[in-house]
């Protein structure tokens, strides 16, 4: 299994798009943020099951990775405590 170099970003979250779900039946996201990045959410990573239009607007604190085909993987996200 090759290894990816992980980067972590602070950015403000413009807009999510629902894709297919997983084999597994697991949702998966297209996230676009503020400072140009978009990725596709990792397969069957749990933590997507907390994203929802609310996040739209707000600064996301992500982590992610390039796959090998340039395909940008987003492995973790969270809301920053500055929104509440």
């Amino acid at each position: 299994m090759a290894t990816h170099m992980h980067f972590t970003k602070r950015s403000q979250l413009i807009d999510i798009e629902r894709r297919n779900n997983s084999t597994n039946g697991n949702p998966k996201m297209k996230l676009e943020f503020a400072n140009g990045i978009t990725g596709i959410t990792k397969t069957d990573a749990m933590w997507v099951y907390g994203i929802d239009n609310s996040w739209i607007g707000k600064s996301v604190t992500f982590e992610f990775h390039y796959t090998n085909a340039g395909k940008c993987i987003i492995d973790d996200a969270k809301l920053e405590k500055t929104n509440a």
